[in-house]
């Protein structure tokens, strides 16, 4: 199960199918040379160099996966070397009370120094950050975040109305903390300001002023 996630992290369903046909071709010719089948024996070994030289570019191209700071579980913090489950906790509270801006902030939490920030800063981004363009022939495993824009009214989040899956489209806003809006919906009403947000648990001034030109508390 571990190892299917694993592959499922790094490799896409049509990668994974081109491996399983790569291992399989193998298998085949190893039982068919084993057996001494003469016909299709030379056939088989030419196959199978082509398919493991497909298999050994396909490794070495593709990229490690990327993963917004702001959005990132404990699950896929675990899975990335370098992080156990107190660096993985450390990043999660900061998620939660700060919200990050940048990937730098990593170096704000206590804990994390430049040695181990190094060894797995490559694994992130954070949406509004830009990135430096993918070099030529590699394949992007993250989309590269715009500088904040203001958005258009008609595409502002309404925080009065908009559900979980539609709170956690904005910036610095996962599931927990969508939850935590709806929450104090719920227990205090509609808000009233934009501002209004600062009383919800785990939204800090950084947050709000990321949120404040993507969303809206109606007329």
């Amino acid at each position: 199960m571990k190892l299917k996630k694993i592959l499922d992290n790094y490799l896409s369903p049509n990668d994974q199918k081109i491996m399983y046909f790569v291992l399989f071709t193998l298998l085949l010719g190893v039982c068919l040379s084993y057996f001494n089948y003469t016909p299709s024996k030379q056939l088989n070994i030419h196959v199978a160099e082509s398919n493991k030289d497909a298999l050994a570019s396909l490794l070495v191209t593709k990229q490690i996966p990327k993963y917004d700071l702001n959005k990132v579980t404990g699950e896929e913090l675990l899975y990335i070397e370098g992080i156990g489950p107190a660096t993985a906790r450390l990043i999660l509270n900061y998620q939660e009370t700060n919200g990050f801006t940048k990937v730098e902030d990593l170096l704000n939490i206590r804990g994390i120094g430049t040695v181990k920030y190094n060894s797995f800063k490559e694994y992130f981004y954070v949406t509004g950050e830009v990135l430096p363009q993918a070099a030529k022939g590699e394949t992007e495993t993250a989309p590269i975040a715009r500088v904040n824009q203001p958005r258009a009214a008609s595409t502002l989040v309404n925080i009065n109305t908009a559900d979980e899956s539609q709170l956690t489209t904005l910036s610095g806003i996962g599931p927990v903390k969508a939850k935590e809006i709806i929450n104090y919906r719920t227990q205090h009403g509609s808000f009233q300001r934009i501002d209004d947000l600062i009383k919800v648990k785990g939204i800090g001034p950084k947050t709000l002023d990321n949120l404040k030109h993507q969303i809206t508390v109606g007329d």
